[in-house]
């Protein structure tokens, strides 16, 4: 069974769902609302939407299982790491960081790509 889980923000008006859960597997990406923010500003902001959007379907931050960061700047991976901190404790989700060139938005610093098992692994 699929389920569409939303994040608190308003619809997305691309084609796409803030995250789907399928057999208590949560896959969803997240990317800044306000994007006029640095990206600190931006990492609080996808990390409170992940948390909402956990919640919305009976898990936490501690249900992350794998995460893949997009940046725009290698610069932002060190205050990137300092927010995530505040949001995530050992043992850390699997995760990379990729930087590319860059992301959709007209501000855009940071996406992130969830896989969680909500209610499992918390």
């Amino acid at each position: 069974m699929m389920k569409v889980v939303g994040n608190g923000q308003p619809a997305n008006t691309r084609p796409v769902s803030n995250g789907i859960l399928v057999n208590g597997h949560l896959y969803t990406v997240q990317t800044a609302a306000d994007e006029s923010g640095d990206v600190k500003d931006q990492t609080h902001q996808v990390l409170r939407q992940l948390e909402t959007t956990l919640k919305n379907c009976g898990g936490t931050l501690a249900d992350v299982a794998q995460m893949t960061i997009y940046l725009i700047n290698e610069e932002d991976a060190e205050p990137m790491d300092e927010v995530y901190r505040e949001y995530f404790s050992e043992p850390y989700p699997n995760r990379a960081t990729v930087v590319v060139k860059s992301l959709r938005g007209s501000n855009r610093l940071i996406e992130i790509v969830v896989n969680a098992y909500p209610g499992v692994m918390g």
